[in-house]
């Protein structure tokens, strides 16, 4: 599926609880290099901010925190 067809289909913005660790951070990265908007919910708030920055570099977007 093309990224514009993808973008289409299921909008800018997605949301991902359990980001912190297992198949929810797989699934954020995942999604952070298909190009969406990312909402990352997790206990770990810790974990979540290394995951946040991690995505926001490798794929250069800007972060925004609120906790």
């Amino acid at each position: 599926m093309s990224q514009n067809t993808f973008l289409k289909k299921y909008g800018h913005w997605a949301v991902v609880t359990g980001a912190s660790s297992g198949i929810g951070r797989a699934l954020a990265k995942q999604i952070a290099h298909a190009g969406l908007d990312l909402i990352l919910v997790s206990r770990s708030v810790n974990v979540l901010d290394q995951l946040a920055e991690e995505i926001s570099r490798e794929c250069n977007v800007p972060l925004a925190q609120c906790s």
